[in-house]
């Protein structure tokens, strides 16, 4: 059987696109061991694992029904406070960019819309 050493003097002796095709092979196969070790150690672990829901709950019991955890009271109030803000839109508008703009009417202070033109 011969050496490592041996192996490697082997492929010297070799023209250059041979070193690169083994160093290559060489690289994927290490990468391939290194992520299949991974995933094994992944998926013994229990890292893809994917626990009960309260969607699941809710749809056994027949009624739709929503939960959220206990610790959340800043989440609660930053979604309370934009559910009842009205939907943002995009609206493209074309324009002349020789032309100069008309001289436009102070905004009210409930007009919140802005436009930018391309």
């Amino acid at each position: 059987m011969k050496t490592l050493a041996h192996h490697i003097e082997s492929v010297r002796a070799k023209p250059h696109h041979v070193r690169k095709q083994v160093a290559f092979a060489l690289a994927l196969g290490g990468t391939a061991l290194v992520a299949l070790i991974w995933l094994v150690g992944s998926l013994a672990g229990g890292a893809f694992h994917i626990e009960d829901t309260s969607f699941a709950a809710g749809n056994t019991a027949g009624a739709p029904v929503a939960t959220a955890p206990q610790n959340t009271s800043l989440l609660g109030s930053a979604l309370s406070a934009f559910s009842s803000a009205p939907t943002a839109h995009v609206e493209v508008v074309q324009t002349n960019t020789d032309a100069t703009a008309p001289a436009a009417a102070a905004p009210s202070p409930s007009d919140t819309q802005t436009v930018i033109p391309f």
